[in-house]
């Protein structure tokens, strides 16, 4: 069974090596594989590394939220960017590092489908970094 966490915004992507830092300044450990290319462009897996580990999520973004109309977003959010993960836990703490640190830069809210809730900024950071502490743990 997969996972998956939402950002909802209007305009274009940053590129991934603007997520990339923006997932530096929040202190998250992850980095893109190779951060130069272009986030709008990305469909499928997207390489991550947590220092020496490699990990990843899907990433891919839509126009239009109409299949998500129930959870709340304001229907000025017009598109749509999915992080999605299988099983492994460092992969779903990858996908909400990148979920939190994107919609910060665009302006976005995150839709949390483990939550089952929308979040703020805020709300989506402060839950990425509890997971980390779990993550470093080892107890998950």
């Amino acid at each position: 069974m997969s996972m998956e966490t939402h950002v909802f915004f209007t305009g274009s992507l940053p590129g991934k090596a603007d997520l990339e830092r923006r997932m530096v300044e929040l202190g998250f450990p992850f980095r893109i594989v190779p951060p130069h290319d272009s986030l709008e462009a990305q469909n499928g897996y997207l390489p991550m590394t947590n220092g020496e580990a490699e990990t990843g999520v899907e990433f891919d973004v839509f126009d239009g939220q109409s299949s998500f109309d129930d959870v709340g977003a304001d229907p000025d959010l017009d598109r749509v960017a999915n992080f999605r993960w299988g099983s492994d836990y460092q992969e779903a703490v990858a996908g909400m590092c990148g979920a939190a640190a994107l919609a910060g830069l665009v302006g976005g809210v995150v839709f949390d489908e483990a939550e089952d809730r929308l979040m703020s900024v805020e709300e989506a950071t402060k839950l990425a970094r509890e997971s980390l502490q779990v993550l470093a743990s080892g107890k998950y």
